[in-house]
């Protein structure tokens, strides 16, 4: 989610070599995904979700990798604890 990446990268939380709209895009281009709007139905299920986590960012992509049948990728440990098929990268 390009809002979660831009709020942390702004707060100090996610340091980056460039610019969140630059840098993500690009990196986007260079691993051939694809975006994902967060519909309705992403946004509803995330009431469904036990509180193993306390960000809504984090909670909406559970709840769209679960839903969407996707691979989440992600270095928070705090993920662990749900149901969703997650590839764990080591923290920076």
């Amino acid at each position: 989610m390009m809002d979660s990446i831009a709020i942390k990268h702004a707060i100090g939380k996610l340091p980056l070599p460039e610019p969140p709209a630059v840098y993500v895009p690009e990196r986007m281009r260079l691993s051939r995904f694809e975006g994902l709007a967060v519909s309705h139905v992403h946004a509803l299920a995330v009431a469904d979700l036990p509180p193993h986590h306390r960000d809504p960012f984090d909670r909406i992509l559970v709840a769209q990798a679960r839903i969407e049948g996707l691979t989440l990728v992600t270095a928070d440990s705090a993920i662990e604890p749900y149901d969703v098929t997650m590839i764990r990268l080591r923290p920076a």
